[in-house]
């Protein structure tokens, strides 16, 4: 069900990063970190496999948790989760400590730790890769709200001009003479001098 969740998941990412710039940058983000990921986990496979023979050939007759190589690997993973209750039964061993302070160390605080890191430099060389996506992405929202301000500006400018045929039309002035106003810059002042003339 784990693997059927995980599928579902890169789908749906699949799926949104068609629409999303920031889904995109999430799917390309873990299209950049799989193959370095897939490069460790080999490289974690074989020092594990390295730590569980020695758990099998060192410790099989002092504890039933590591008597054959599938208890030993489940017995590491046991230990890789945080659970050292094997270990425990080993404590007679001179090699106890040799074996747990290294596997602890690596796979408990580096392996992890390891695994942000290539995250962490998968995503800001995607972000690097898709800036110009998002610059153009701020330019949208800009232009957006620029033509909002200016659709905004032409109702007040239109309820301006309908509110003044209001008031024209009340003093008894047709819309048409305050329309030639309108038009004619100082429309009342230069017919008067046309008369005085």
């Amino acid at each position: 069900s784990a693997v059927a969740t995980m599928t579902i998941f890169l789908r749906i990412i699949k799926y949104l990063a068609q629409s999303f710039p920031r889904v995109k940058l999430l799917q390309f983000t873990i299209s950049l970190a799989i193959p370095p990921m897939l490069v460790y986990l080999t490289f974690i496979i074989i020092i594990f496999l390295g730590f569980v023979n020695f758990s099998s050939i060192n410790f099989a007759s002092l504890s039933t948790y590591f008597v054959t190589f599938s208890q030993s690997v489940l017995s590491c993973v046991t230990l890789f989760f945080g659970d050292t209750s094997p270990i425990k039964t080993v404590s007679q061993s001179p090699l106890q400590n040799v074996f747990f302070m290294p596997f602890m160390l690596f796979f408990f605080i580096v392996c992890v730790q390891m695994f942000n890191a290539i995250i962490n430099y998968s995503y800001n060389k995607a972000c690097e890769e898709m800036e110009p996506d998002f610059e153009r992405e701020r330019n949208e929202i800009k232009r957006k709200q620029r033509l909002k301000e200016q659709g905004g500006a032409r109702q007040q400018r239109g309820l301006l001009k309908s509110m003044i045929r209001t008031f024209a039309m009340l003093r008894g002035q047709t819309p048409k003479d305050e329309e030639e106003q309108d038009d004619v810059p100082g429309g009342v002042q230069k017919k008067d001098e046309d008369k005085e003339d």
